[in-house]
């Protein structure tokens, strides 16, 4: 709460009420028939507890109109006179008037030029007169990035002294205000319960009291405390009081058993964290082997894709030049065909109707080859995925590179035979050609008649040889198409068997503590990077 609300409108806060009311309790003491100046005094309770402490006169001077009609409302007394104006300027404001004791409380964190306030109270101060000064300690109430939207700045302990000491000189005593426990003696019928606003400074002022020393578990330091005060002048040191409220034995209870637990689970939880510490030790180490031995087999991929990769060039540039060598020939046939374009006219358009059917069977082949290499590309990716998530476990890594391996072997030898017999087809084509050729050209240069009986015959071998080439093709299409579906079977199998051994993973992780998860979510996430194909 940044300011005690006390009009009849607000809610009684027992707590609100101690927190506010102990700042004033040091200047109680040093009241009695002083002329005290209480600057920023909000809704003017505590100029009010100062009158009540035979206080000779109270000037209570606030900034926010609001709060003072609230002071003069709820707080009427002879000794109290509630002025408006500005903190940082009240020494323009009262003019020559001094006082003994001069209150400010929590004001200075909301003030931009804390110097000029600081240079008016010492103008203001008599001789031989009392300062006290307070800062909350916003340290301990805000992290680093939040802070109180009030408040212009945040002071540490040092720079507060430092600032007030540089105008005001040294301070008599220092002191920090923090939360107390501890017992109080209450009358025998009881206090009235606060009811609202209004009962804020209903405190009634104890005839003695003692301050106990701390545990030595839970020192009081100015970084652990609520805020902090500091006092000048002669009864500096005597400047010390304290606001309580009473509690029954069964709230006093509730919170020991409170504290009692909480102090159980933060051993238990310190516990666990040096379980959890040792665990999580086991598993970055764990971590490391699984991403070390993933680096290498990723290497080693990388290197046998390099090596794939230059092998199928090679095998694109061969049979560039094979189509190559095939079209001259055809060329070269076309050629002789045009010389025989008066005998051949019907064969020339039987031969086109045939490379046509040809080029589509070689078309639609092509096109399936390309989907099942689709198909097949797809399975592999997929199995390269299941690969990386199966890291964690060396023999299933090793079962799988172990496979995979086989199965490129199998296809490098596939590839080989395939060029092989590509090229001895090729090579047989071409002798067949040129012994043609030199056939045919024997042949007319003896008789026409023998030559187109001759060139007939020859056609039809040539339509008979371009049809069992046809059909051989076909065959060794469907050849393919069944090796390249045995494949997909073969990668469906593996997959559903890794599946069946990631379940017991699936159910350790499952059962996993969520931070421990996150972790091994995030090392996966990074596994899984490393291991997506590339280029």
């Amino acid at each position: 709460m940044e300011r005690l609300a006390c009009s009849k409108a607000a809610s009684f806060h027992p707590v609100e009420a101690a927190i506010h009311i102990a700042r004033y309790a040091p200047a109680l003491g040093a009241c009695a028939g002083r002329r005290v100046l209480d600057i920023a005094c909000g809704e003017g309770y505590g100029a009010f507890l100062m009158a009540s402490a035979g206080a000779a006169e109270v000037v209570g001077v606030e900034i926010d109109a609001a709060a003072l009609e609230t002071a003069r409302s709820q707080f009427p007394h002879p000794a109290l006179r509630l002025l408006q104006g500005d903190a940082e300027r009240v020494d323009e404001l009262l003019g020559a008037a001094r006082f003994d004791l001069i209150v400010s409380l929590e004001t200075i964190e909301h003030l931009r030029d804390p110097l000029r306030f600081l240079a008016a109270i010492g103008r203001l101060r008599a001789e031989g007169g009392s300062v006290l000064l307070s800062c909350p300690n916003d340290h301990w109430y805000y992290t680093a990035e939040q802070s109180n939207p009030y408040h212009v700045r945040k002071y540490h302990f040092a720079e507060f002294r430092a600032l007030t000491e540089q105008v005001l000189g040294p301070a008599g005593a220092w002191f920090i205000g923090t939360a107390a426990l501890g017992f109080t003696g209450v009358p025998l019928q009881g206090l009235a319960p606060g009811r609202d606003g209004s009962d804020h400074a209903r405190a009634r002022p104890l005839p003695a009291g003692f301050l106990c020393p701390p545990g030595r578990e839970d020192p009081v330091t100015a970084e652990r405390g609520s805020y902090f005060f500091g006092a000048w002048g002669p009864e500096a040191e005597r400047m010390l009081g304290a606001a309580v409220f009473p509690l029954s034995m069964d709230r006093y209870a509730e919170l020991t058993a409170t504290q009692q637990a909480l102090h159980q689970a933060r051993q238990q939880l310190e516990a666990e964290r040096a379980t959890w510490a040792g665990a999580d030790a086991a598993f970055t180490a764990r971590l490391r082997e699984l991403e070390q031995g993933f680096h290498q087999a990723t290497r080693q991929l990388e290197a046998e894709r390099a090596t794939w990769t230059a092998a199928e060039a090679a095998f694109t540039a061969r049979l560039q030049e094979l189509q190559q060598g095939v079209h001259q020939a055809t060329q070269q046939l076309e050629a002789e065909r045009a010389a025989w374009a008066a005998a051949e006219a019907g064969l020339t358009a039987r031969r086109q109707e045939l490379e046509q059917s040809l080029a589509e069977a070689r078309a639609a082949g092509e096109r399936e080859l390309r989907q099942l290499r689709g198909m097949l590309e797809q399975e592999r990716s997929l199995a390269r995925v299941q690969v990386n998530a199966l890291r964690q476990e060396n023999d299933i890594l090793a079962e799988s590179i172990a496979a995979m391996r086989r199965r490129e072997a199998a296809a490098a030898a596939a590839a080989q035979t395939r060029e092989a017999e590509l090229a001895a087809a090729a090579q047989a084509r071409e002798a067949e050609l040129v012994a043609t050729a030199e056939a045919r050209e024997a042949e007319l240069t003896a008789a026409a008649r023998a030559q187109e009986a001759e060139a007939a015959a020859a056609v039809r071998l040539r339509e008979a040889e371009l049809l069992a080439a046809l059909h051989a093709r076909e065959a060794e299409a469907a050849r393919e198409l069944a090796a390249l579906r045995e494949e997909r079977d073969f990668l469906a199998t593996e997959r559903a068997r890794m599946i069946e051994r990631l379940r017991p993973v699936w159910w350790v992780a499952a059962r996993t503590p969520r931070p421990v998860r996150l972790a091994a979510r995030a090392a996966a996430g990074r596994l899984m990077r490393l291991a997506a194909p590339r280029g």
